[in-house]
């Protein structure tokens, strides 16, 4: 997709399999992702320290994650 390859939108996996695109900021960030109804959060994790380390054991370089964090959502919880 031209949008993800031009960061103007992300994509995941939902637990379904199936891909979904969705719009994002362009800053490094991480989603939590409801199961039931596919809400999707920008989230902050202090993972960007551990990530380079465990490249760097390894000889990588230029390393790039996602992480998508899957769960029900308040809304979701209470139906």
């Amino acid at each position: 997709n031209e949008m993800v390859h031009n960061d103007e939108a992300d994509t995941y996996h939902a637990p379904s399999g199936e891909q979904r695109f969705r719009s994002c900021s362009r800053d490094h960030h991480h989603h939590l992702i409801c199961r039931k109804c596919g809400k999707a959060t920008e989230i902050q994790a202090p993972l960007e320290d551990w990530v380079e380390s465990v490249a760097a054991q390894h000889g990588y370089t230029q390393v790039r994650h996602v992480v998508d964090l899957f769960g029900v959502c308040p809304d979701c919880a209470t139906q």
